[in-house]
């Protein structure tokens, strides 16, 4: 399994989103999984991601970059 750790807002990230997306698409050709971390964030691309066919671990907890509970997951 491959993570990608990638934000989006309506301020910034939008083009980080897009070129893990390149990159987990051709990964997938050579038969890797993939996932994606994501917060939460106004303006996030978490949909755009999911309608590309991929699964998204979305970070509710605002406060940590890396929460220590799974609760902080949705």
């Amino acid at each position: 399994m491959i993570f990608f750790r990638s934000d989006a807002s309506s301020i910034i990230g939008t083009g980080h989103v897009m070129r893990c997306l390149t990159l987990a698409k051709a990964l997938r050709k050579l038969g890797k999984k993939c996932q994606f971390i994501c917060r939460d964030n106004k303006g996030n691309l978490i949909e755009k991601i999911r309608q590309e066919g991929f699964d998204v671990r979305v970070i509710l907890d605002s406060k940590s970059v890396f929460p220590t509970s799974g609760a902080a997951f949705s």
